[in-house]
């Protein structure tokens, strides 16, 4: 074959792939153009500052407050801003699936004299409205109007449920505003608590009633549940409170606060960041009224794992001896650990704490478990004996006895405790 030949079929070729590229560029424009002609909407999300939604529950009035939306009606508070850009991007992306033209004088048979569902879209430039009728007659399409009135429109039923928002899905069940992280102080304050904490690099500190370091741990969990709640329901009426919770991110601002009465049936609180009064689930104050030895730092165990060279652990009758060798635990017998369990059991060890509870320990009968540690150099840097009695599990570490949980136990090889 000829170079001419050659150079004739490649060009050809070339000319046939050019062909081939540009209709598919100009199919996925057609399309492209096709799919944003079914979208009515002239809106961008972030172009919207308020809007109007009436739904068979009410009519909700919202508008824009930076990044987060305020409800103006029913009720004046902080709305769900999650829900509300929901609302606004479901009506803004839906597209319609046919269309009627003309519209016909009498448009009852299509519910849109009284429509069910009706938005109204507010941005700097215009106003734009949506209405919802009835369904069609297979029930998977909704007859809708718009501003224009130009056409009958028909959407995925879908639409309908996706808006019909009770006022409820739309406020914010949250009962503060803060972020944790941020947090530079909390107290508690009520008739038999008076508990201040201060962060300072990093570090949490008890100020009042006694001044201890704190456990990060513990504080944060704190704020991260207080930040998650949510509200089970508004009431009007509320009751004194019984305990006032505050917190500053910034130590020259006034701070967040909550506050809180205890009943029999249900959590009554109030908040800086809601209107009205609301009750939570009658759970939350066991787990954020705590006793400042609670917060203080219990952990007690101290020792360099990096430089822990040799490990025993006597667990009833069996013992167990791990010895580091090139940065691999070698276990005699073998068959009571795996090497990753005596790196875990090291870890567990170090973030063991002692329980809040002010108990002195008696009748304790022999230890059922001991550890010992020791280091590069060959120093016994641990010595740990471990007691059960009357449900309750003790540690004796440097001649002092530590109540600790009874999930101590769960840390230790399974092996080793199989009897």
């Amino acid at each position: 074959m000829s170079w001419k030949k050659i150079f004739f079929y490649l060009f050809f070729l070339i000319i046939i792939l050019a062909l081939y590229s540009y209709q598919q560029v100009k199919t996925r424009k057609t399309q492209q153009i096709k799919e944003q002609e079914k979208q009515v909407c002239p809106f961008k999300v972030e172009e919207i500052k308020s809007y109007t939604l009436k739904t068979e529950y009410g009519l909700f009035k919202l508008e824009r407050k930076g990044k987060k939306w305020w409800l103006t009606k029913p009720v004046s508070d902080w709305a769900n801003s999650s829900t509300c850009s929901q609302v606004l991007e479901t009506v803004v992306n839906s597209k319609i699936e046919r269309k009627i033209t003309p519209v016909p004088k009498d448009i009852s048979p299509y519910g849109l004299d009284r429509p069910r569902i009706e938005i109204t879209l507010i941005s700097d430039k215009e106003t734009w409205a949506l209405k919802l009728g009835g369904d069609t007659p297979d029930r998977r399409r909704i007859y809708a109007f718009t501003t224009d009135k130009k056409a009958i429109y028909l959407f995925p039923n879908s639409l309908l449920w996706s808006l019909n928002k009770r006022l409820g899905d739309l406020r914010d069940k949250h009962i503060i505003a803060f972020d944790p992280a941020k947090v530079t102080r909390l107290s508690f304050q009520g008739k038999e608590i008076d508990i201040m904490l201060e962060k300072q690099k990093n570090q949490w500190y008890i100020k009042t009633p006694f001044n201890a370091k704190a456990d990060n741990d513990e504080v944060e969990n704190l704020l991260y549940k207080l930040q998650a709640e949510q509200i089970k329901t508004f009431i009007k009426k509320g009751v004194s409170p019984q305990l006032k919770i505050e917190l500053w991110e910034d130590i020259n601002k006034p701070p967040y606060w909550l506050k809180l009465t205890l009943q029999k049936e249900e959590l009554i609180a109030q908040s800086n960041y809601h209107p009205t009064w609301f009750t939570l689930r009658k759970g939350l104050w066991k787990d954020i009224v705590k006793t400042p030895e609670f917060f203080k730092d219990r952990h007690f165990v101290k020792f360099d794992k990096e430089m822990v060279d040799k490990v025993e652990i006597i667990y009833g009758k069996k013992q167990l001896l791990a010895q580091k060798n090139k940065q691999k635990w070698e276990i005699k017998p073998k068959n009571l650990a795996q090497a990753y369990e005596i790196e875990f059991f090291l870890e567990d060890l170090l973030n063991l704490k002692y329980l809040p509870e002010k108990i002195t320990p008696s009748d304790l009968a022999s230890w059922q478990a001991r550890v010992k540690l020791w280091n590069k150099k060959a120093q016994l840097v641990l010595d740990m004996k471990c007691y059960k009695h009357k449900e309750q599990s003790w540690v004796k570490y440097k001649d002092r006895f530590y109540l600790v949980g009874n999930n101590f136990w769960e840390k230790f090889p399974i092996k080793i405790k199989e009897e």
